[in-house]
């Protein structure tokens, strides 16, 4: 028998469910990110965002806890293809060049764990979970912080690397 969603909060925590998959998918990521990059600067970026990404992840796990359910991650295919897509970017990028090619898919999957972080707050209001509402726009928050400083440190890495193949 398939999963059928009966009530609201039935949907809320398969949303949240996917968010924490993504969370420790992204995880993954960073320490790929950290690997793939060359400059110091934006290894340290990869490397501070990992450690923000293990608050977000207790805080995920605060969640499910609030409720009285188990953190279970399950799969988020948007997710997967989004790390499918930087995997093969990647892959195919010179050193030269793959700085700016990995802080481009880094910011590809802030978009989407902004636009998850959106739709489980909207979701989390009207059950009336004020804590865990709370704890969602502190992660929104530090999301859109990390997402500004990618695209900051971005449009300085691609401006260099061009002016050196120019």
């Amino acid at each position: 028998m398939s999963e059928e969603f009966t009530i609201p909060q039935d949907v809320f925590i398969f949303k949240l469910a996917k968010a924490l998959q993504m969370e420790h998918d992204m995880m993954e990521d960073l320490g790929t990110f950290q690997k793939a990059v060359q400059s110091r600067e934006v290894k340290d970026f990869f490397k501070n965002h990992q450690k923000e990404t293990k608050e977000q992840i207790k805080r995920l796990e605060r969640c499910f806890e609030l409720l009285d359910k188990p953190a279970t991650p399950r799969p988020s295919p948007t997710a997967t293809g989004i790390r499918q897509e930087a995997d093969t970017a990647i892959r195919k990028t010179s050193k030269e060049l793959v700085d700016g090619v990995v802080l481009a898919a880094s910011l590809s999957t802030e978009h989407h764990e902004m636009a998850m972080y959106e739709t489980l707050i909207t979701l989390a209001e009207p059950l009336g979970e004020k804590e865990i509402v709370e704890l969602l726009k502190e992660t929104l928050k530090e999301e859109q912080e990390t997402a500004d400083e990618g695209k900051k440190l971005a449009a300085t890495v691609v401006t260099e690397s061009t002016q050196k193949m120019s």
